[in-house]
């Protein structure tokens, strides 16, 4: 009996073996990006769209900002401010020409995507699919806009 309860106090004891300490590791920000420059997407025979909605243009603006940065710190900054434009364009009345689910939609595939940047350069990475998936998103939505109006015309 002795020999039991000396076998099962050692194998309690080995396995409350003390927890490790967790080390943190910091990550340099301030890395240099280097990103090709942006191929401006062109929103086909709807310029007047363009012209006539001010929040659209604001938010081009600001997402085509994303691609003048040097570094990651400011990458990340730059994409905060397209998410506040995103919101901002989710907040102003559309022209009635574009229909909401579509456009909705595209709107949230960009915000997710962005959101998923931010957090990648929030960590300290950066991460070149992210980026390119963001820009894709971005395409498709002015894409959108761009049909839709057409379509309306």
């Amino acid at each position: 009996m002795n020999r039991f309860v000396a076998f099962f106090l050692g194998i309690v004891l080995i396995s409350c073996e003390p927890k490790k300490q967790e080390t943190v590791t910091v990550v340099e920000t301030k890395q240099k990006i280097y990103l090709d420059s942006f191929q401006g997407v062109v929103i086909s025979n709807s310029n007047e769209i363009y012209r006539n909605w001010r929040t659209l243009q604001l938010f081009a603006q600001t997402y085509e900002a994303l691609y003048k940065v040097k570094n990651s710190e400011d990458l990340l900054i730059a994409v905060e401010n397209a998410l506040k434009s995103i919101e901002n364009l989710e907040n102003q009345q559309k022209p009635e020409a574009i229909e909401s689910p579509g456009y909705l939609s595209r709107l949230d595939l960009l915000k997710t995507e962005l959101f998923r940047l931010k957090e990648k350069l929030s960590e300290g990475q950066f991460d070149a699919n992210i980026f390119e998936d963001t820009l894709n998103a971005y395409k498709g939505l002015m894409k959108y806009i761009s049909l839709q109006w057409e379509r309306s015309t």
